[in-house]
């Protein structure tokens, strides 16, 4: 039931990063800092246009992100053990 959603959200957070991409392209050719930033805003315009489509369609809700935010918090000091 949520695969469809979560799928949807990818693909509208797909076609907003492929125009974003494009009008920072000029910024991958200038100098370290630019890239970082380039990067950077499409990674988190990325996140908030994916976590506001799937929140909004319902393909996750925020009882969803709490838990799984929680659980990542118990994991990180098993994984750094390693």
């Amino acid at each position: 039931r949520r695969l469809p959603r979560i799928a949807i959200a990818a693909l509208v957070m797909a076609a907003a990063l492929i125009p974003a991409a494009d009008l920072l392209s000029d910024w991958a050719a200038g100098a370290l800092w630019q890239r970082i930033v380039g990067i950077l805003a499409l990674v988190i315009g990325g996140m908030a246009v994916y976590a506001g489509v799937v929140l909004g369609i319902g393909g996750a809700g925020l009882s969803d992100i709490k838990r799984l935010a929680r659980r990542g918090r118990k994991a990180a000091p098993a994984q750094e053990a390693e």
